[in-house]
């Protein structure tokens, strides 16, 4: 198993990959799906360096992407802040890789921090314990509401 940066060559793939992601996880939030919109999103990810593959036998298994941008109260700290790391079933219990590589790949990019979290409907206990011993400290937790404009 390797873990890569994302290219161009892989969007097909990851495609299939967020598809999944979506049905699995974010589809029970109400969130829509739009291709076009995904589509530019991982080629914007990956022409930013900030996006990374889990590559099994020449299949991709996983994938990681955020943005990099600096703290609110300090432009020259950098962060990256994850937006996705999706890893399908059967790899999970590599998971943790993934988060190890993209630490090593941030630091490449001088990043002094990381931002990353989980879906609410994971296993939040599961997730605060191997974060702590990663080195991560809860930061902030982000809730959701679709706004209905007939209840104006």
């Amino acid at each position: 198993m390797i873990i890569r940066y994302a290219e161009l060559s892989d969007i097909d793939e990851l495609l299939g990959l967020y598809k999944r992601f979506h049905a699995e996880v974010q589809e029970s939030y109400g969130i829509p799906f739009d291709e076009d919109t995904l589509m530019e999103r991982i080629a914007g990810i990956i022409q930013n360096h900030v996006g990374w593959v889990m590559e099994e036998e020449g299949k991709l298994v996983g994938v990681m992407g955020g943005i990099v941008t600096s703290m609110l109260f300090d432009k020259n700290t950098k962060v990256f802040m994850e937006v996705s790391w999706y890893v399908t079933p059967e790899f999970r219990r590599h998971g943790m890789k993934m988060l190890e590589t993209a630490q090593k790949y941030c630091m490449d990019l001088k990043v002094q921090r990381m931002i990353i979290g989980h879906m609410g409907n994971a296993d939040r206990d599961r997730f605060e314990k191997v974060y702590a011993r990663k080195g991560f400290e809860l930061f902030e937790q982000h809730y959701i509401k679709e706004l209905k404009y007939e209840d104006r």
